[in-house]
């Protein structure tokens, strides 16, 4: 009899054991899918608000007219052109500073990702302008981080 309540007491042990290896592994699957549900979660977010940021353009051929002028020559615009034209790239830039911060901290997009080639032609597409390089050079240069400079001026460079 009491070779079986040692055997029993093993093997409640072993069973208890067991129940906790696999609560284990069943949080660490949901942390895992929690983590990856982020990552896609702040990509997406940025590409919504980018995506917000066009759709202001394509309904305001006033705004979409200031964009193109301050493309060229950020100064020659107005007091009144120049907050619009602030105002829509000042957003724009700070949702590429994101990118730039996940890909930098490994978060979410790594350099060797092609998304991250389709990040430096929006940034080329959107920012290697004259105009937006006399807004950037205009503000503070702690605004932007050292990437974005570097990867405009390898743009520049390309051109």
């Amino acid at each position: 009899m009491e070779f079986n309540l040692v055997s029993i007491e093993i093997i409640a042990q072993l069973a208890t054991t067991v129940a906790v290896l696999l609560t284990l592994i069943g949080l660490a699957i949901q942390v895992r899918e929690k983590n990856r549900n982020d990552r896609i979660s702040a990509v997406q977010n940025t590409i919504n608000a980018l995506n917000k940021l066009s759709s202001l353009v394509a309904i305001s051929p006033e705004l979409a007219a200031i964009i193109i002028r301050g493309r060229e020559s950020y100064f020659s615009l107005n007091e009144v052109e120049r907050i619009q034209f602030e105002h829509y790239y000042r957003p724009m830039l700070n949702n590429v500073e994101n990118w730039l911060f996940q890909i930098s901290t490994g978060a979410n997009i790594k350099k060797d990702n092609s998304a991250y080639d389709t990040i430096r032609l929006f940034i080329k597409h959107h920012f290697n302008h004259p105009g937006v390089l006399e807004f950037m050079a205009s503000s503070d240069q702690e605004d932007y981080s050292r990437e974005l400079h570097d990867l405009l001026r390898a743009e520049a460079k390309r051109a």
